[in-house]
């Protein structure tokens, strides 16, 4: 029937399919249509099986034919199948099946099959169970899958009896559960891995109870494939009533919702433009900032929930890991080593009795104690009932300098734990825009809340010891930007309006337990204090650059005028911090406001030409902070390109750029703008293919963040990782020109590895034993096996750069070498070689443990020299 359609909700889920497919057998004269989008599992499902969608319509039959009668499935507004909403011409029949409850917009005058199942399918399974109409096993188990899925294995609180029969009689026409159950059953991908992380790192409360709404807002470059099982599984970690993901991605944000059934995600998401059910809820907010999307999250919560609490209960993270009292220390360690964290709580009888750390778990071992439980060596785990304010939780994190605080009454188990990350996200408002808020002109509150009590009382002496010196101390830069945007500071740069060297011995000489470093070269001094807290002073001074790219020539200068040397508006504020004015902000180049709007400009028109690395910085800025471009300062950007300006400029100068770059936790939008800047040749030539460039550093990201929390204490060079993966196709010579030129340390390990990959590669791929497989990996450094596995994500050589790096590498011998000597074997090279052989046979499964490698290598020893 032509104009006669069945249409889901934009990007479709599989319950949604479930229900089409389930419609089409109703009402066989309609055309099913996926008309905007799927889920990235349905999308998966039918690119994988493709005849799971024979019953599917072309998807411009809207256009040709105009709809003039329509089935909605999951949903019973019209503008929530997306944009073909406008090809719906004139709408003469509706019917509705939905399982969500009415809401404002929802189609009028229509007939309408509405009732609070587990899954909209149930609906469609009932309607062909009252007609006797039996679907085909194939389209039963899509059915099946739809029911499973919108429920997550019949566990959601929303699930029903019916649901329940629904599922039955399917199972009787045919439907392949195994099928289904090893669909929704598999494993979280790394990708996937790495986002949940990702959300559960930025992720904070913003109500604690009644009910408990748990929010994190991230950015994204990778596809989101499964968005909602992700959600599920923070929801499950943060133990919360509610958790909700907002996920920007280009220029919109992906809003996600799952909750415990206590939350009306259905209402709250309609408010977002979005739907749902009470359970699980999802909205597109096309042509939003993350900032503007959370700002509108947070006003619609607010309507809900009134103003949100402040205390430990709402802010205490309920995802503990922790350890059982009489854990053994070696166990301990060996937990806490799979894990980012640094420290964790030791829990007697559900309550906290203490907490671990790594070096103590490290030096207990160290001193034969590994067989020890950790009851005896915790150390104390300060205890907050829920109900402290956040006054004391301060007092105690950045002044008491506690590394967690453990949140538990008087009797009952432990609540949650505390960390001073916790309290900065806690104590970031609710109307906030996280990337981009800049506080207000006199700062000294900021610098209490985010850097502590006591980084206020040593810039509070500084600034004393200035004034009597009859200087004036500021802080300036980089420091003062992250503060404003409530980003971690690692340094802390303060400049004197006199003689910054004299200020420090007097700074250090004031302060016990100090530690002072001067340059009296470079007119700097840094002075470290017992705690680590470290400042670095310089004198206020004016640059000038003798040519383009040279090194500036530095002379004694004002605040205002060292302000003015620097690269852009946003690095040229500063904080007074002498008395009375500490913590007023100087901004004479209007860096508050362009830090607000997001905004790069720089301070004079010859800053290019002048050092021509600070197009490199723009890039960085760009990339690490979102921001844009100002149109003077692109132009003048263009304008240095168009006469090479680089070429002034010496190869350590732009390689210390470069590295920043490589370095970036996120590098995918700086190569991206590295492209769209045509900067390429200054890394390397201008790549043939560079989505398939990008699609590497993107895995070679997922498998670092892998790497570094599965061998927290291994250090991992990214930058030379980077340069791995960047120059794999460069000839060699190319590349030893560009190392000698950069001064890059370790050119020969990059060589080699650069090298050797393709070959190594090649073996892998014919199949080797696993002795051969450690002997060709173990000539990588472990940056070059990084690159090999982001080059080749699937197949023998993924699955033989794994095993080498969680197995092979780690593996000895079951004999030491005392042990083989026992055995007849005299000291010298031989007992190095023997030990080889050892591992190598441990590796192949030729042996497994010591007595098993005794009897081996005494076989071993009788044979004849020179047989293996």
């Amino acid at each position: 029937m032509a104009g006669a359609y069945i249409l889901p909700h934009q990007q479709a889920d599989l319950d949604a399919f479930g229900a089409l497919i389930g419609a089409s057998l109703l009402y066989p004269d309609y055309t099913p249509l996926l008309p905007h989008g799927t889920s990235p599992e349905l999308h998966r499902l039918l690119r994988e099986r493709p005849e799971m969608g024979a019953r599917l319509g072309a998807p411009d039959l809207l256009q040709r034919h105009p709809a003039t009668r329509v089935i909605l499935v999951d949903c019973s507004q019209a503008e929530r199948i997306g944009p073909p909403a406008a090809l719906l011409g004139e709408v003469r029949e509706w019917i509705v099946y939905d399982h969500h409850p009415p809401l404002q917009g929802d189609i009028t005058g229509a007939e309408v099959h509405r009732a609070a199942t587990g899954a909209c399918t149930t609906l469609l399974v009932e309607a062909l169970q009252g007609l006797h109409l039996h679907p085909a096993p194939p389209e039963a188990s899509l059915m099946l899958l739809g029911i499973l899925e919108d429920t997550d294995h019949l566990r959601t609180p929303n699930v029903t009896p019916r649901d329940l029969r629904a599922c039955a009689w399917l199972l009787e026409q045919g439907a392949d559960l195994p099928w289904a159950g090893e669909i929704l059953r598999s494993a979280l991908t790394a990708e996937q891995i790495a986002l949940l992380d990702h959300l559960l790192q930025e992720g904070r409360w913003v109500q604690e109870q009644d009910p408990a709404l748990w929010i994190s807002a991230v950015s994204w470059d990778g596809p989101i494939h499964d968005g909602g099982r992700i959600v599920h599984h923070a929801l499950a970690s943060a133990r919360a009533d509610a958790a909700i993901a907002l996920i920007t991605q280009g220029k919109h944000v992906t809003a996600i919702g799952r909750s415990r059934g206590s939350v009306p995600l259905e209402h709250i998401f309609h408010d977002l433009g979005g739907g749902g059910q009470r359970e699980a809820a999802a909205a597109v907010l096309h042509d939003s900032t993350l900032a503007e999307a959370e700002q509108r999250l947070l006003r619609i919560l607010q309507n809900y929930y009134g103003p949100m609490t402040q205390q430990a209960a709402a802010i205490m993270n309920r995802a503990i890991f922790s350890c059982p009292a009489d854990t053994l220390l070696g166990e301990a360690a060996a937990a806490l080593g799979q894990t980012p964290h640094r420290g964790m709580p030791v829990v007697e009888n559900g309550r906290a009795r203490g907490y671990v750390h790594r070096q103590l778990l490290e030096n207990g071992i160290r001193h034969g104690l590994a067989g020890q439980a950790v009851r005896a060596y915790a150390e104390t785990l300060p205890e907050v009932a829920p109900e402290t304010p956040i006054s004391t939780l301060r007092t105690l994190l950045l002044e008491a300098r506690h590394p967690m605080l453990a949140v538990q009454g008087k009797t009952g188990p432990l609540q949650g734990i505390i960390t001073a990350t916790d309290l900065q996200r806690a104590e970031t408002p609710l109307s906030f825009a996280p990337e981009r808020r800049a506080g207000r002109r006199h700062l000294r509150g900021e610098i209490h809340r985010q850097w502590g009590a006591a980084a206020i009382s040593r810039l509070q002496e500084l600034g004393r010891r200035a004034a009597a010196l009859g200087s004036s101390a500021y802080l300036v830069g980089g420091c003062v930007r992250d503060l404003l945007l409530q980003r971690a500071v690692t340094d802390i740069d303060a400049v004197i309006e006199g003689d910054a060297l004299r200020l420090a011995a007097d700074l250090a000489a004031a302060v016990p337990g100090s530690h002072l470093h001067s340059h009296p070269r470079f007119g700097t001094a840094t002075v470290r204090f017992a705690d680590r807290f470290r400042l670095d002073l310089a004198s206020s001074r004016v640059e000038h650059y003798p040519q383009p790219g040279a090194l500036p020539i530095v002379q004694a200068g004002g605040i205002q005028a060292d302000l003015w040397r620097r690269d852009f508006t946003i690095n040229a504020m500063a904080i007074a911090l002498n008395p009375p004015s500490f913590g007023q902000l100087l901004d004479p180049y209007r860096g508050l406001s362009d830090l607000q709007e997001g905004r790069l400009r720089v301070l004079h028109t010859l800053s290019f030409i002048e050092d021509p690395t600070r197009i490199l910085r723009a890039l960085r800025f760009s990339a690490r902070f979102r921001f844009e471009m100002e149109a003077h300062t692109l132009g003048l950007m263009k304008n240095a390109m168009a006469i090479d300006i680089f070429r002034h400029l010496s190869g350590p100068r732009l390689w210390r750029e470069i590295r920043y770059l490589l370095q970036l936790p996120d590098l995918l939008p700086a190569l991206r703008l590295l492209q769209e800047w045509r900067l390429w040749p200054l890394l390397r030539p201008a790549p043939a293919d560079p989505a398939a460039l990008f699609a590497t550093v993107q895995r070679a990201l997922t498998l670092r963040d892998w790497f570094q929390l599965s061998f927290p204490q291994e250090p991992l060079l990214q930058d030379t990782l980077f340069l791995r993966i960047l120059w794999h196709d460069i000839p060699w010579a190319e590349r030893q020109e560009r190392l000698n030129y950069f001064q890059v340390g370790g050119a020969d390990d990059i060589q080699n590895d650069l090298q050797r990959l393709p070959e190594i590669a090649a073996q892998l791929a014919r199949g080797v034993r696993p002795s051969q497989r450690r002997a060709l990996l173990s000539q990588l450094r472990v940056e070059g096996v990084l690159a090999l596995l982001a080059g080749h994500p699937q197949g023998p050589t993924q699955a033989a750069g794994l095993a080498y790096l969680q197995t092979d590498r780690h593996l000895a011998s079951p004999l030491s070498a005392k042990e083989i000597m026992a055995l007849g074997l005299a000291p010298g090279p031989a007992v190095g070689h023997w030990l080889k052989r050892l591992r190598d046979a441990r590796l192949d499964g030729e042996i497994s443990d010591k007595e098993s490698a005794r009897q081996w290598l005494l076989n071993n020893l009788k044979q004849p020299p020179g047989k293996p």
